[in-house]
């Protein structure tokens, strides 16, 4: 699926950062959940010269805020230990295309995006455990005393609850994720929430909502996919990981 970042944005970053090689799109305008007011998050993927390669001084994070829009940069090395790590909130921004790519890396993100679907299941295992830990994460911070800060909200926290769970029992049965990642407005959610018409209203409900709570019944969801994942047997296979590294280019030379 092609999500569309406006050009003015993407000028900006290859501005403030000369040494891009990848930019890939995540957050809320990502996965189409976004509202008018909604900031643009970016993952940036840079390519050091050989001195800084060598001498281990890279880009492991550094965050970049524009008007509207803010960036997480890593360098080129590290997609491929965050890739490693399976977490959820990473695998989904390979199922959109580069925002921008350098010329030198058009083959990884291509490969990137057609093998979009088998990059959860290097470690399918890992994978629908980092849902369960981040169930368990919101879990923890949905209480009726709760005080959220900034951006936070009671819908947003039960929202990436679900969302969690849906990815987590999509690995686990081995169907498309891709379906998961992208919600638009006639998608309902599966037989486990059927009781909530849309995502965008859990997202929206800014206070606590015990009857909203009581529907979609966090606690049985967690226990669900904990279940299934204790059950599944541990089984990493990272062959294509090795595809992906395979001629990448990881610094230039001088």
């Amino acid at each position: 699926m092609k999500v569309l970042v406006p050009q003015k944005i993407v000028n900006d970053i290859e501005e403030k950062i000369p040494n891009l090689a990848l930019l890939y799109l995540t957050g809320s305008r990502l996965t189409k959940t976004n509202n008018l007011n909604s900031d643009y998050d970016f993952y940036a993927f840079t390519i050091s010269n050989k001195k800084d390669f060598v001498l281990s001084d890279r880009n492991k994070g550094k965050t970049y805020k524009g008007e509207n829009y803010e960036i997480k940069c890593f360098d080129i090395t590290h997609l491929f230990s965050l890739l490693k790590k399976t977490n959820p909130n990473f695998i989904e921004i390979f199922f959109n295309r580069p925002v921008f790519a350098d010329s030198y890396f058009t083959i990884l993100s291509e490969s990137l995006y057609q093998h979009r679907e088998l990059l959860s299941s290097m470690d399918a295992r890992h994978f629908v455990g980092s849902c369960v830990g981040m169930i368990k994460s919101n879990l923890s911070r949905i209480s009726p005393d709760k005080v959220y800060h900034g951006s936070g909200s009671f819908g947003k926290e039960l929202f990436n609850l679900i969302k969690a769970y849906r990815y987590g029992l999509s690995v686990y049965n081995n169907t498309f994720l891709e379906s998961k990642v992208y919600v638009r407005d006639n998608t309902f959610l599966e037989n486990e929430i059927s009781n909530i018409a849309r995502y965008m209203y859990i997202k929206n409900t800014d206070s606590y909502d015990e009857e909203l709570l009581h529907l979609i019944d966090p606690e049985r969801l967690y226990n669900n996919l904990k279940e299934k994942y204790e059950g599944m047997e541990i089984e990493a296979n990272f062959e294509l990981m090795d595809d992906l590294i395979h001629n990448t280019p990881i610094f230039i030379q001088d």
